[in-house]
């Protein structure tokens, strides 16, 4: 790359690429916010892990640019399962938040809470497809060490901007929808949402 201003549009580009995405990760963290949980302790988490994805894709990237493409392709329809599989969750807490008061993550011990998170970032293939293997991918074009850590930096940074931004707006929007039926809604439309990308990407790899 000619500069490192080229490498920062880059980052902010996949940045923003990840923020408008919907996956389980986004969707999580507005829940979250939304059954007025641990938001601040969710947004930790996944940012933490996030931004040990995107740095060692930095230390990774020489050997993960040689992984066979197979590779990326299976992982993608891991995904595909993973996403349909979170979306039936979304549908089975719809069932449980109609009738329910309190969501149980209003409750639930910090422990617990960590317990529920992280697997959604570590068991998720597309975590590695997007914090991983995209970064290690472009890093392959980038020139100087010191472009290369302004990328990174900036992926992290969005990463993190982007947790916030979703956390703090399930908080808002329980000022704009009140009433216990907003976590049903809000379940049903992200396992509708999921199922939609879900197909997506499943259409693009039939035809790749």
């Amino acid at each position: 790359m000619t500069g490192n201003m080229t490498a920062i549009q880059v980052g902010l580009t996949l940045g923003l690429t990840s923020i408008l995405s919907i996956g389980p990760n986004n969707i999580t963290l507005m829940r979250e916010g939304l059954a007025r949980g641990r938001v601040g302790l969710v947004v930790t988490l996944i940012s933490a892990s996030q931004a040990a994805l995107v740095l060692a894709s930095g230390w990774l990237a020489t050997s993960l640019q040689g992984v066979d493409p197979t590779v990326r392709t299976v992982l993608s329809w891991i995904a595909v399962g993973v996403l349909l599989y979170f979306a039936l969750q979304s549908f089975r807490a719809a069932g449980t938040s109609r009738k329910a008061t309190n969501d149980p993550c209003q409750t639930e011990t910090t422990l617990a809470c960590v317990a529920r998170v992280l697997p959604i970032v570590w068991v998720n293939p597309l975590s590695y497809l997007e914090f991983l293997f995209v970064p290690a991918a472009i890093l392959k074009i980038i020139d100087q060490p010191a472009q290369q850590a302004g990328f990174l930096g900036i992926v992290v940074v969005m990463a993190v901007a982007g947790n916030v931004l979703y956390g703090c707006g399930g908080q808002l929007m329980t000022r704009i929808a009140r009433g216990g039926r907003r976590l049903w809604l809000f379940d049903l439309v992200s396992g509708a949402a999921m199922c939609f990308v879900a197909s997506l990407l499943a259409i693009n790899l039939s035809f790749a």
